[in-house]
């Protein structure tokens, strides 16, 4: 095995793709991370905190997928999101199964890697709204069974102002 291996720097396109990838599998885990504790949330509110923790720690090492299937065998989400998250799934598994081999055919092909940049930067930026829309079904989930979530409706309300200066 040759032991002087020469390393060739990536390239200003590569690391956009690299920065834009990783990106977009951080936010990606941003939802399973919320889905598994909306999960954990709903089949366990008359749960002790700590036997919640252990159901919880058993879901996060389910993928978007399993968790997405027990939600739905659950009953847990609405339509709307339910349907959502299914249609996040597929650019989920596009992203993590296949981005690669498409970024190979975009560079083969001479085509323009922006393209590709762009649909990393949808499906992190759809993973954010998705995020959102769980963390305010955990705070209607909560309000229902009597707690105040006036302070963490503040919080999110100054998080998504901060996200939206940012753009």
């Amino acid at each position: 095995m040759k032991k002087n291996i020469t390393k060739i720097p990536a390239n200003p396109d590569e690391i956009l793709v690299y920065a834009f990838t990783g990106e977009a599998l951080w936010k990606v885990q941003h939802v399973e991370q919320a889905l598994n504790i909306l999960i954990t949330l709903k089949m366990n509110s008359d749960k002790t905190r700590k036997e919640a923790d252990i159901f919880l720690n058993e879901h996060q090492k389910y993928t978007l997928g399993k968790a997405i299937k027990t939600a739905k065998d659950n009953n847990l989400l609405n339509s709307s999101l339910q349907d959502e998250l299914n249609t996040f799934l597929k650019l989920r598994n596009w992203l993590v199964h296949k981005s690669m081999w498409d970024s190979q055919i975009i560079n083969s092909n001479k085509k323009n890697i922006h393209e590709l940049i762009d649909q990393f930067k949808s499906i992190s930026n759809k993973a954010e709204n998705i995020k959102s829309i769980i963390e305010y079904d955990m705070i209607e989930f909560s309000e229902s069974r009597g707690r105040d979530m006036s302070k963490i409706r503040e919080l999110l309300k100054l998080q998504e102002k901060g996200i939206r200066e940012q753009k």
